[in-house]
């Protein structure tokens, strides 16, 4: 079967390079379709892929970083190349994007592709004959963000909470480090009640240094605690566990701030005077029950340092004209050796 077909044209590395790179994998992936091999291996794939791209493909594709047993598989390889080749456009004649392209019906590149916003099939959302939004968008600026914790499985050091979201419940990962809140397409596709998808210029950088694809972003409603939430949400095409950044975490109350408290010694005690005059007794006795199978233990006294007898039975007075000691004249069980500790104030 494969000997049948021709092998789809090499890439070009020049003139536009985010079109040729859109020309190429459309015909790549149909290639792979018609020799029967969509659905071999990954790496098998991929090795295919860098094999048609050729030395100068394979020359980028060392230079990406992948997380680790990733550098094989065939969608993030694609996605790693998608975002290497896409930003490459004359900024001028992409200041405005027009969705309305003419091309054959199945050489469109949404062909096959499922809606994000009305669920159909072969053709992108701001494309959605539902939508009721103009066709030219504005380039605004690009929002970079850092994403440290983007995975597809949790650990037992993950912290976890699952959320009613939307008739169905997402297990989510709290990442206070996180500046943005985080939804899979995988499980966008879960939602029975699926919101509309905005476009955005929001770019996701995951920790090893390689885009991650954005869909676009939305607006969820979550109940937690018996209590409601509208919460911004960025759609990313990986399959990723789905994640509450920091401001979505104090927002449902998971996390509190606690800030520092900084006060003059000598004005708080002077504004709290009444806490620090007294013993401060607790009323009520406590008995303090002791295993009877230990035997009792009889210390020797240890020698007092001359310079310290005056202060060590000044102190003993007044611990006993307080309370806190008893005078014991007559032999007892338990003899606890005394151990002095001079404080660093005065008193």
């Amino acid at each position: 079967m494969e000997g049948s077909f021709s092998l789809p044209e090499a890439m070009q590395w020049s003139g536009n390079v985010s079109q040729n790179w859109v020309k190429f994998i459309r015909g790549f992936r149909l290639y792979l379709t018609a020799v029967g091999y969509d659905g071999k291996a990954a790496k098998v794939k991929t090795s295919m892929l860098l094999h048609v791209l050729g030395e100068q493909g394979q020359t980028i594709h060392s230079t990406f970083k992948f997380e680790e047993g990733q550098e094989m598989h065939f969608e993030t390889v694609v996605n790693a190349f998608e975002s290497y080749c896409c930003p490459r456009k004359n900024i001028t004649s992409e200041r405005y994007r027009f969705c309305a392209l003419r091309h054959d019906v199945r050489a469109c590149p949404a062909w096959g592709r499922r809606c994000l916003k009305c669920g159909g099939r072969n053709h992108f959302a701001r494309c959605c004959s539902a939508a009721n939004h103009p066709q030219a968008q504005r380039a605004d600026t690009i929002q970079t963000y850092n994403m440290q914790s983007v995975s597809t499985t949790s650990s037992p050091k993950d912290w976890l909470v699952d959320i009613f979201v939307l008739s169905c419940t997402l297990r989510f990962k709290i990442d206070t480090g996180a500046q943005v809140n985080i939804l899979s397409r995988n499980d966008f596709q879960k939602l029975q009640e699926r919101p509309y998808v905005s476009s955005t210029n929001i770019r996701l950088i995951s920790y090893t240094g390689h885009h991650i694809p954005v869909c676009g972003t939305i607006s969820l409603t979550l109940q937690y605690r018996e209590q409601s939430f509208t919460l911004p949400f960025v759609v990313v095409e990986i399959n990723a566990l789905p994640i509450i950044g920091l401001n979505g975490a104090v927002t449902l109350g998971l996390i509190n701030r606690l800030e520092p408290i900084v006060s003059d010694e000598q004005n708080f005690l002077s504004s709290f005077s009444d806490l620090f005059q007294g013993l401060g007794c607790v009323p009520g006795c406590h008995r303090i029950k002791t295993d009877s199978r230990v035997c009792p233990v009889v210390r020797p006294s240890r020698k007092i340092p001359f310079a310290l007898k005056n202060k060590l039975q000044q102190e003993l007075q007044r611990m006993e004209s307080m309370q806190v000691i008893k005078r014991i004249e007559e032999p007892t069980k338990w003899v606890n050796s005394l151990v002095i500790v001079e404080k660093k104030t005065e008193n």
